[in-house]
């Protein structure tokens, strides 16, 4: 502000000196000039000392005049063009002034809006955190699930004890996910939330032909975690990436064989994603 002041200042002065500048002056007229001679005293008798003082007026020689000139008119155009000075001095300090507030508004708006950004990034990445920790403790505790197998009791019979009969027509038995070697960690006669993933039907016990379970639930499990859940016992075109997909659909059965009281993958199924 006191910039501008002094720069309307130092052109309000520099306006009023060329006013001052261009006031013409009067010329002194030479064609008269007035010469007093020294008095002469006449004395008409030794008697009488008064004497009378007369001035002598002479005239100066006639002196050639300059030519005449036309009458100056710069007077006002310096008027006009320190008016026009004073006004765009003016105007461009208005200007300033004006140019300033709005800066200093886009500043504050500009401040406010990154600290809006700021606040709400914040908020989404603690937003996306908690949720991150709640899926990650979601699938911790599905995997123990999973992981937990009932201990089984098997009781040696008598040696006059009769074989076991074998299992008349096909048997339908509920697989969870496979291990790294392809074995079938749990298998069950009644369906176990949580845990099954595939069907198994067998007619001898020794093998049969398994498929994922057209369950929706199901899908849902198994889709969370496709390549500890699907991809050891299954292919297909990316099955790895399950994203944005709830329906697993079974194009081929896969096979299997019991070997050491656990099911063996000996041949995937073949699955899409729909």
């Amino acid at each position: 502000m006191k910039k501008y002041l002094l720069t309307l200042g130092a052109m309000l002065v520099m306006a009023t000196g060329n006013l001052v500048a261009q006031t013409p002056t009067q010329p002194i007229d030479s064609q008269n000039v007035i010469e007093e001679q020294p008095a002469t005293l006449a004395m008409p008798d030794s008697q009488n000392l008064q004497a009378t003082i007369q001035p002598v007026v002479t005239e100066a020689p006639q002196q050639p005049l300059p030519p005449s000139e036309p009458p100056r008119r710069g007077l006002d155009f310096h008027w006009i063009l320190d008016l026009v000075l004073l006004v765009l001095a003016a105007g461009a300090l208005a200007l300033a002034l004006i140019n300033r507030r709005e800066l200093t508004n886009l500043q504050h708006t500009v401040a406010d809006h990154a600290d809006t950004t700021t606040r709400n990034l914040e908020k989404l990445a603690r937003v996306t955190n908690e949720q991150f920790k709640a899926l990650k403790n979601t699938a911790l505790n599905e995997k123990r699930q999973t992981d937990i197998q009932p201990v089984t009791v098997t009781a040696t019979p008598p040696a006059n004890a009769p074989s076991p009969a074998k299992p008349a027509g096909p048997q339908t038995l509920y697989l969870a996910r496979t291990d790294e070697n392809g074995r079938f960690t749990r298998a069950s006669e009644t369906f176990e939330l949580g845990n099954t993933i595939y069907v198994l039907t067998t007619t001898d016990g020794q093998r049969g032909t398994f498929k994922v379970m057209d369950n929706r639930d199901v899908h849902r499990f198994a889709l969370m975690m496709p390549t500890e859940n699907l991809t050891r016992a299954c292919i297909g075109n990316n099955i790895q990436l399950s994203s944005g997909f709830s329906r697993i659909v079974t194009d081929r059965d896969g096979e299997a064989v019991r070997e050491q009281g656990q099911w063996q993958v000996t041949k995937q199924a073949a699955i899409h994603y729909e």
